[in-house]
């Protein structure tokens, strides 16, 4: 929220000199002292419009945003074209998963002047309300006045790509690692891969810090090999036992500690758009990840650790909340509370584990109680130990989150509970998925709902128990 100069200010010369301090003090990032200036300057004229929107806009920076509604919604009382204030009410709705007003609010800020900004967030509104044609829309217009605008182009790829079409979305997509917050990755983009053929050349692999992500699309590194690479992959701690024994990988290496010698690199999420991947053309090998072998399980026994009662006749794997490197903030739209998970137990004759792992894995003790709940979690200090205790359960069922993967990737029954707006690679209203044929997708029917989605699921588990 960079602070620019209306319409109603015609230089510099006329901006009073204790709000040109007020704007030096919010871009320098002292916000009280921007707030405090700001006060005393309403106090003086409570109408002064470059105050109320300053006033707003840091209101809004600071997350105060019933402060920020507050003074936009005057400034909007006394002047009907202001398009930061009608932006920054549909930035804030937005945030508050109010779509409806916020699309009102940035479709106003549109009337007024058309705006690269105002698309996005009018597409960004229509996509979690997944109405993705009128998305698409909104972001192919804003292209006509930016044509290789990276935020519009990735956005609207994704959207192709939720909607299957992976010939047109995929190419959106490669716009991503033009973003400001990829730029600078260390690996030079000098050395990126075309997909040519790579005549025993080293090849780095690569992924941000999302180990869904590297779980999913590490299935091409075969791929990647038969082209004539040698196959190195810069992994995240957890995932490195657990890829020790994947095909295709010639090395592994931690990206955190290790720097790779290597003669061209790709991103992981590149390598569906180089290989020409479609919907029906998805590599399917599965599974392409194993757990490890016995002998190598870390002094435990799993059997004596997946104790059941008498009578259980279905061991479940449960995780209710995405992990530490999959969130972006400390709410996810994916997460799910585990009370819904608790309920679970009210079926007879099944038990669940706890395989959530990092902080969010203590909430299990609120339910110490139920005599068929048992955690896992301190057993679990990667997701090769992870990969060991699912492969001798009969079912996971998981929020949208990397066990999931893992799951699905080891060809093992994976039931899958996706939030409303769910992720691009899920496509839209499929109970199945192509990318992992063991799987089974249970959706909200509307944002939030999960209580539906588990209404489906404990109906699907009492049909499912007689067969076992």
């Amino acid at each position: 929220m960079n602070y620019s100069l209306t319409k109603s200010s015609k230089n510099a010369s006329e901006i009073p000199e204790d709000f040109s301090k007020a704007i030096q003090e919010y871009r320098a990032g002292n916000l009280e002292r921007a707030k405090e200036i700001l006060e005393l300057i309403l106090l003086e004229n409570p109408h002064s419009i470059e105050s109320l929107k300053l006033k707003a806009m840091l209101a809004h920076k600071t997350n105060d945003l019933d402060e920020a509604i507050v003074k936009y919604k005057k400034i909007l009382s006394l002047t009907s074209n202001d398009i930061i204030s009608y932006t920054g009410l549909g930035n804030i709705y937005q945030q508050q998963a109010n779509f409806d007003e916020a699309i009102n609010y940035y479709q106003k800020a549109l009337a007024l002047a058309p705006n690269c900004n105002t698309y996005f967030g009018l597409a960004t509104c229509f996509t979690a309300q997944n109405k993705l044609d009128e998305a698409i829309n909104y972001l192919t217009q804003g292209l006509k006045i930016e044509p290789n605008n990276p935020k519009l182009r990735c956005e609207r790829g994704i959207n192709l790509l939720k909607k299957g079409d992976y010939e047109n979305g995929l190419p959106d997509f490669e716009y991503r690692l033009q973003l400001p917050d990829i730029i600078n990755y260390r690996f030079l983009k000098d050395t990126m891969w075309d997909g040519s053929d790579l005549n025993g050349k080293d090849i780095v692999l690569h992924i941000g810090s999302r180990l869904s992500r590297a779980i999913q699309l590490i299935r091409y590194a075969p791929l990647v090999a038969q082209r004539g690479g040698n196959v190195i992959f810069a992994c995240a701690k957890p995932l490195l036992r657990l890829f020790s024994n994947v095909f295709g990988i010639t090395q592994l290496v931690d990206r955190e500690i290790t720097s790779a010698n290597f003669e061209v690199n790709a991103s992981l999420l590149s390598l569906p758009y180089l290989f020409g991947t479609t919907v029906s053309t998805i590599p399917v090998n599965i599974p392409y990840i194993s757990p490890p072998k016995p002998e190598k399980w870390p002094g435990w026994n799993v059997p004596s650790l997946l104790q059941a009662a008498s009578d259980t006749r279905l061991k479940i794997g449960i995780v209710w909340k995405t992990g530490e490197y999959e969130r972006s903030g400390s709410l996810c739209e994916k997460d799910c509370p585990l009370s819904y998970f608790i309920d679970l137990l009210s079926i007879p004759h099944i038990s669940l584990y706890s395989l959530q792992v990092g902080k969010l894995a203590s909430e299990i003790h609120e339910f110490k109680h139920e005599s068929r709940l048992y955690d896992l979690t301190p057993q679990i200090k990667d997701f090769a130990d992870t990969a060991a205790l699912i492969s001798q359960l009969d079912l996971v069922i998981s929020v949208d989150t990397a066990v999931a993967h893992l799951a699905g990737a080891m060809g093992l029954p994976i039931w899958t509970l996706l939030s409303f707006d769910a992720d691009w690679r899920w496509l839209q209203q499929r109970e199945d998925s192509p990318w992992y044929p063991t799987m089974q997708l249970f959706r909200q029917p509307q944002y939030g709902d999960w209580e539906s989605v588990f209404e489906q699921v404990i109906s699907v588990l009492q049909n499912h128990l007689p067969t076992i």
